[in-house]
């Protein structure tokens, strides 16, 4: 008898990825974000609360190395903030999430 790993599915994936966000030491931004804005770009806090309460955009998507990709957006004070994530999964939980910041978009 053999027991296979435990897998994070594409339906079970925002709760463990907002669950990973809620520390610090789990997210990684490329390229490094400033803690303050600068013209049009995204700052740490908005990154943090998008990880954390933001929608899902389309369907997550298994990559070669097992890891998922997803798109979140947040809406907030009449700004539209997008993040592109990499959800690095060690069996059923979300070690890692690395953040490429697609920028903010004023409605």
């Amino acid at each position: 008898m053999s027991i296979e790993r435990l897998r994070i599915t594409a339906s079970k994936l925002l709760p463990y990825v907002r669950e990973a966000a809620r520390s610090s030491s789990n997210v990684v931004f490329i390229p490094p974000l400033e803690k303050r804005s600068m013209a049009g770009m995204i700052t740490f806090h908005q990154a943090f609360r998008c990880l954390q309460e933001g929608r899902l955009v389309g369907q997550p998507v298994q990559n070669p190395r097992g890891d998922w990709e997803l798109r979140l957006e947040y809406f907030s004070a009449g700004v539209l903030f997008r993040l592109r994530v990499v959800a690095v999964c060690d069996g059923a939980r979300v070690r890692q999430l690395i953040v490429f910041p697609s920028g903010a978009t004023h409605v």
